[in-house]
């Protein structure tokens, strides 16, 4: 039942997000590097992960470099009307309305 109230929340919630914009990048290796990466001071191996809470973002490695994409409120811009972002710690955020921001819009969002 509880698995169920989370599926209809997130359903609830994507219905009113009215756009979103993603951020991503990759970084390919040069000349003679690899097919390790050097994530966020890691050493990561080809088909690792790398999630950074300080960066807020997830990246990923592969033979030919690595790539990232935003994670929590590093995710992308989205838009809910009437609502703002308020970000908080650990990539977590929440909407608010813009007019009074004691009403939440959301309930709190992290990764």
């Amino acid at each position: 039942m509880e698995v169920l109230k989370k599926l209809i929340g997130v359903g609830i919630f994507l219905v009113f997000i009215t756009q979103t914009d993603a951020y991503c990048y990759a970084h390919a290796h040069k000349l003679g590097e690899g097919p390790r990466c050097s994530i966020d001071n890691h050493d990561v191996a080809p088909g690792e992960i790398v999630r950074s809470l300080t960066q807020c973002e997830e990246c990923n490695c592969h033979f030919w470099g690595y790539s990232c994409c935003g994670i929590g409120y590093n995710a992308g811009t989205m838009h809910i009307a009437d609502c703002k972002m308020v970000k908080l710690g650990d990539c977590c955020y929440e909407f608010v309305q813009s007019s009074n921001p004691s009403v939440k819009c959301t309930d709190v969002i992290c990764p």
